[in-house]
C-alpha cells in the first residue's frame, strides 16, 4: 500500500521519524534480553526450594515482566500512532496516543517501584537485628512509593507537568532509595569479611554467603552508576534530544531487567558453590584403595620347604609351624589411601 505522503516529510519529519525508529530498535532490544532472562529465572526459581522468598521473587518479576510487556505494546503503540498522524492528523489520534501514554506511564511507576522494593528486601532481609537498618529501608520504600504515585499524578496535571522541580521528586528519590540499600549492603560485606578474617577455617557455606553478598553489592553498585548516568545525560545541554528520549523512554524496561537478572546470576552461582561443595567434600577425603593377597602363602611355602629339607628331626618344629599356619591363613588385606584437603596423605591397612 502506497505512503504518498511519506514523500512529503519535511526535514524535521525525517528526524522525528528516525527518533522513533531507533527509540523502537533500543526498545525491541531490551525487552529481547528480558525475556531471555525471565525465560530463564522462572525454571530456575521453580527448581529451588518452595519459601516465602521464591514465592515472592516469583511474583515480582513475573509482574515485572507483564507491566513491560504493556509498556512495550503501549510505546509501540504511540509511535504507530503518531506516524500515522501524518495521514490521519486531529483529535481521532491524539485520544488513542493519551491513553497509550498513561498505560505507558503506569508501566513505568510499577516497574521502578517494585525494582526499589526488591532491592530494599534484599537488604531488609540480610540486617534482621537492627531496628535502625530496617528503619531507614522502610523509610526508602515508602518514599519510593510516593515518589511513584506522585509521578502518574504530574503525568495527568499538565499544570504540574511543565514544573521543573516537580520532576526531580522521581529523579532524587529513587536513585536514593538505591544508594542506601547498596550502603548497607556495603557495610555487612565489610562486617562478614572482618569476621571471616579472625576465623581459622572459613566453610564452603561462608564462601557461598560471601559470594552472594558481593554479587549484590556490585549489582547495586552497577545500578546506581546507570542512574546517576541517566540524571547527567538528562540533564547535560552537550546531549542531543533524542538520546534523552531514547534514555527516558528506556527506563522501565533497565528496572525490569536487573531483579530479573539478578535473580539469573544468584542461581546459577548458588548452583555452582553446590556443586564446588560437593566436589572439595569428595575430594577431602579420596578413598584409593588397593587390594592384594597377603604374603602369608609365600611363608607357609617356605617354611614346609624348611620342614622338608630338615626331615623327621623337626617334628616338634613342624608341629608348631603347623599350628601358626592355622592363625596364618590366606587373607585379603586393603590399603587405603586417604589424601585430605591440603595434600597430605596417610596409609591405613583394614583387614
Amino acid at each position: 500500500m502506497p505512503y504518498p505522503e511519506i514523500s512529503h516529510l519535511d526535514h524535521a519529519g525525517v528526524d522525528l521519524l528516525q527518533q522513533m525508529l531507533s527509540e523502537l530498535a533500543m526498545i525491541f532490544m531490551l525487552y529481547g534480553v528480558l525475556a531471555a532472562l525471565f525465560s530463564s529465572a522462572i525454571p530456575a526459581l521453580a527448581r529451588r526450594k518452595a519459601s516465602r522468598g521464591t514465592w515472592i521473587l516469583t511474583a515480582s518479576i513475573t509482574v515485572l515482566f507483564i507491566s513491560s510487556t504493556m509498556g512495550t505494546v503501549s510505546q509501540m503503540g504511540m509511535h504507530m500512532a503518531e506516524i500515522h498522524g501524518y495521514k490521519y492528523p486531529g483529535s481521532v489520534v491524539v485520544r488513542p496516543s493519551l491513553a497509550l501514554r498513561a498505560i505507558f506511564e503506569v508501566s513505568t511507576c510499577v516497574n521502578l517501584f517494585l525494582n526499589d522494593a526488591l532491592v530494599v528486601w534484599r537488604a531488609y532481609v540480610i540486617w534482621p537485628n537492627s531496628r535502625l537498618a530496617r528503619g531507614l529501608l522502610l523509610a526508602c520504600v515508602i518514599c519510593s512509593l510516593v515518589a511513584v504515585i506522585f509521578e502518574c499524578v504530574r503525568y495527568l496535571n499538565s499544570s504540574l507537568r511543565a514544573a521543573p522541580f516537580y520532576a526531580l521528586v522521581v529523579d532524587v528519590t529513587l536513585p536514593a532509595t538505591n544508594i542506601v540499600a547498596t550502603t548497607l549492603v556495603g557495610i555487612r560485606v565489610w562486617m562478614f569479611r572482618r569476621s571471616i578474617s579472625e576465623s581459622l577455617k572459613p566453610s564452603s557455606k561462608c564462601s557461598r554467603v560471601g559470594g552472594i553478598l558481593m554479587i549484590l553489592l556490585e549489582s547495586g553498585l552497577a545500578y546506581c552508576a546507570i542512574w546517576v548516568v541517566g540524571a547527567i545525560i538528562q540533564r547535560s545541554s552537550a546531549v542531543s534530544n533524542t538520546i534523552k528520549i531514547i534514555c527516558n523512554n528506556s527506563v522501565f524496561l533497565l528496572a525490569a531487567i536487573y531483579p530479573t537478572f539478578l535473580v539469573v546470576v544468584l542461581t546459577v552461582h548458588e548452583q555452582t558453590t553446590t556443586l564446588s561443595a560437593m566436589r572439595s567434600q569428595q575430594s577431602g577425603i579420596r578413598l584409593e584403595t588397593l587390594r592384594f593377597a597377603s604374603c602369608c602363602q609365600n611363608e607357609r611355602q617356605r617354611r614346609e620347604d624348611l620342614e622338608s629339607e630338615s626331615g623327621g628331626s623337626t617334628t616338634g618344629l613342624s608341629g608348631a609351624t603347623v599350628a601358626s599356619d592355622d592363625s596364618l591363613e590366606v587373607q585379603e588385606v586393603e590399603l587405603v589411601q586417604i589424601s585430605g584437603p591440603i595434600g597430605k596423605r596417610e596409609w591405613s591397612v583394614v583387614q
